[in-house]
């Protein structure tokens, strides 16, 4: 059995005078097959991204507010900060935001109705000195959020900043804009000490509010994330293709051969892109 298998690896990927002396993954029957494949694949996760949002937004298992937490304050360590603790009052005001920014479909810090987000603090009967939002959506994992943040300027001066002592999260999933979407809301503040009738008008913060593309959310089932699943099966598929290439012009190079058909080089090219772009296009950006 391993003989066949060897055998059948080497018929796949090794030009010699069996296969014409092109791996057989590359002649054109095969390649047929493999971009057939790759459109099956897409369709496939891309219909149930639509149709199944809850099944797709699985990745929200890899998002949660202990680690967003965690990752938060750890950052703030490093340049001698004090950590931050969570207020439940201010998860609540988060999770507020994030289902008004489904409701009202928008992807800002100030809804369409002109809601600004120091309404979802007092909404909640937090009264600030300073208050922060950072938000994010369409990224795989905890740390890919608090990584985007930091690498903003603007946000990281909001994770950063020595007068906060508060943080609350919320991870919430909805349809966004004719998407499946989970975001996350990150609110930071310093409670203000002398606040005591909730009936005084809320104060105008000195604050940063920022955005931050791209993240998932926290589930309390475990599901798989189709979206993810999709995109790697396809990098895979690209990642065959582009070591049957190599291979090929390898072993033509080394033997000093001649063949008519294009060279492997430049499929090596295209295929790169492909996966560059493919790459991209998944990844979360920020603005």
């Amino acid at each position: 059995m391993m003989h066949s298998f060897t055998k059948f690896l080497r018929h796949a990927f090794l030009p010699h005078q069996e296969n014409n002396y092109r791996a057989k993954v590359l002649h054109h029957d095969s390649l047929t097959y493999i971009m057939g494949l790759l459109l099956v694949t897409a369709l496939i996760f891309r219909t149930s991204a639509t149709t199944s949002f809850h099944k797709v937004l699985g990745a929200s298992l890899n998002i949660q507010t202990q680690a967003l937490l965690a990752d938060t304050n750890k950052e703030r360590a490093q340049y001698g900060l004090n950590a931050l603790t969570i207020n439940k009052q201010l998860s609540e005001a988060a999770a507020d935001k994030a289902r008004d920014m489904f409701a009202h479909d928008y992807w800002n810090h100030y809804s369409p109705t002109g809601t600004s987000p120091w309404y979802f603090f007092t909404k909640h009967n937090y009264r600030y000195v300073y208050a922060g939002e950072n938000l994010a959506k369409d990224f795989s994992d905890s740390p890919k959020v608090i990584q985007a943040w930091m690498q903003s300027t603007k946000h990281r001066e909001n994770i950063l900043r020595p007068e906060y002592t508060e943080i609350g999260f919320a991870v919430e999933e909805g349809m966004l804009q004719g998407k499946p979407t989970v975001l996350v809301v990150q609110l930071l503040a310093t409670p203000d000490p002398s606040y005591v009738s909730t009936a005084n008008s809320p104060p105008q913060p000195k604050s940063n509010v920022l955005n931050a593309y791209n993240a998932p959310s926290v589930q309390k089932t475990k599901l798989i994330n189709t979206a993810i699943w999709g995109r790697n099966a396809m990098l895979f598929i690209l990642a065959i293709l582009i070591s049957a290439l190599a291979i090929d012009m390898y072993i033509f190079e080394k033997q000093k051969m001649y063949r008519s058909t294009g060279k492997s080089m430049y499929h090596i090219i295209f295929l790169f892109v492909v996966i560059v772009g493919i790459v991209v296009i998944n990844t979360g950006a920020i603005i």
